[in-house]
């Protein structure tokens, strides 16, 4: 680290010239002389850099010599490629001098956490171009490839504007891209750089909580892309009062430039109103009579409005008024999930069920929670038939249950509805 700085010119040329303007002023200096004195200075400070760039020793160079001084000290043969075998020492050297961000991550190669440090620690005024240049390719020496992981430099390393062009370079941000809740600060950060030909947002945390999703979202609006939406907290948990995001998100839909083709979440009867051509699968979620009344004209008339719409998926209550409810629209695909099955909410839950069944039947039914009380769904899934609701694939639900209750209640749904029959974890039903 020594050897690094000694060589690193670390002039903060904007600090050293503001200090100069202050004493010139302080002093009374004419106008004119402290705008040539000014000019003088900084064309002087900007030639010293410039020439120290020029003696800048890489840190490749610097590597090598340390581990020719430790072989010699030692007296052991020199290893000049086994970097891993002097890890800690190097941690423990960049961590004196300069440690910024939060703890690295556990799961990254040994060398890849040797760089990343470095890009914290060298030059906390930023980086020289050649030795971010450097930086950068000894990072995609170590390892690193996919965007998951450049992601993950950004969100643990403090970065200069240099650095972190060169990294989103370095990621290629083209192609299909995901993006989950902890790569979207990161992501932030590169947004200007990258040509997706597919973005995936799959957010599963409340949208409240996470203030640059709102930010992201607007940053995006006059972008080309195709673009899928998972707001899995916002279909999973709707609010009564509307989701955080619906102003945002109708004017993402608005754009004429985005193609969002898919969408999950909740949505406002306005917003849904506002969905574009593009999209091809919504899953959208109902709080309550109030919010399904909002949304029936424009449910309706989905299939008109959306020609290329294949999934549709609903998530409700059991306890949705069902005399107010409407066959869902017969798209390829229907799906629906029924939250709040219990013993007291059978028959309520058959209802729903029943009234928003589109003309072909369902393609699934979703029943989360609702093992918790096996004969309730055993009940729910009797009546079921009895109404003539149809599955053609099958229906799943939560948590799951041991061999021979599953086995009973796959019986009932094959005879009664005509399709197979699943438990899964809480999670992966909601996924």
């Amino acid at each position: 680290m020594e050897m690094l700085m000694a060589h690193d010119p670390g002039l903060n040329i904007p600090s050293i010239i503001s200090g100069f303007e202050n004493v010139l002023l302080h002093e009374d200096v004419p106008h004119d002389v402290r705008r040539s004195v000014i000019k003088d200075c900084n064309k002087t400070l900007r030639k010293c850099q410039r020439a120290s760039a020029k003696k800048l020793l890489s840190i490749q160079v610097v590597l090598t010599e340390a581990t020719k001084e430790a072989a010699m000290y030692n007296g052991q043969e020199e290893e000049t490629n086994d970097l891993a075998k002097y890890q800690n020492i190097i941690v423990h050297l960049t961590g004196l001098l300069y440690l910024r961000g939060k703890p690295l991550a556990e799961d990254m190669s040994r060398n890849q956490n040797i760089f990343k440090r470095l890009t914290n620690a060298l030059h906390p005024r930023g980086l020289p171009k050649d030795r971010s240049t450097e930086l950068v390719e000894l990072l995609k020496a170590t390892g690193i490839r996919d965007t998951s992981q450049w992601l993950d430099l950004l969100s643990e390393v403090k970065c200069d504007g240099t650095v972190s062009e060169l990294l989103a370079k370095a990621m290629d941000l083209t192609g299909h891209i995901e993006i989950s809740d902890g790569h979207l600060a990161a992501f932030m950060r590169v947004l200007s750089y990258a040509r997706p030909s597919l973005l995936v947002l799959d957010i599963s945390g409340d949208p409240e909580d996470i203030p640059c999703l709102r930010e992201l979202l607007v940053g995006m609006i006059d972008a080309t892309w195709k673009v899928e939406l998972r707001l899995r907290h916002d279909f999973r948990h709707p609010r009564a009062d509307g989701s955080v995001l619906d102003v945002t998100l109708q004017q993402v839909f608005r754009s004429g430039r985005l193609q969002v083709t898919k969408f999950r979440g909740q949505l406002s009867g306005s917003t849904l109103a506002a969905l574009p051509s593009s999209l091809k699968d919504l899953y959208l979620a109902v709080k309550d009579d109030d919010h399904y009344r909002e949304l029936l004209l424009t449910l309706s008339s989905l299939q008109g409005r959306l020609p290329r719409m294949k999934w549709l998926a609903l998530h409700v209550s059991a306890c949705l008024d069902a005399a107010s409810l409407r066959p869902l629209p017969g798209v390829n695909l229907p799906y629906l999930w029924v939250s709040g099955v219990e013993e007291a909410t059978v028959e309520g839950a058959s209802r729903v069920v029943a009234a928003l069944q589109p003309s072909g039947g369902y393609f699934m039914l979703l029943f989360p929670g609702a093992c918790e009380e096996e004969e309730a769904l055993a009940r729910l899934v009797e009546q079921l038939g009895r109404e003539g609701v149809r599955v053609r694939r099958g229906v799943a639900a939560s948590p799951r249950i041991d061999g021979g209750k599953a086995e009973r209640l796959r019986g009932l749904v094959e005879r009664g509805l005509g399709g197979l029959f699943w438990t899964r974890d809480e999670d992966y039903i909601w996924r």
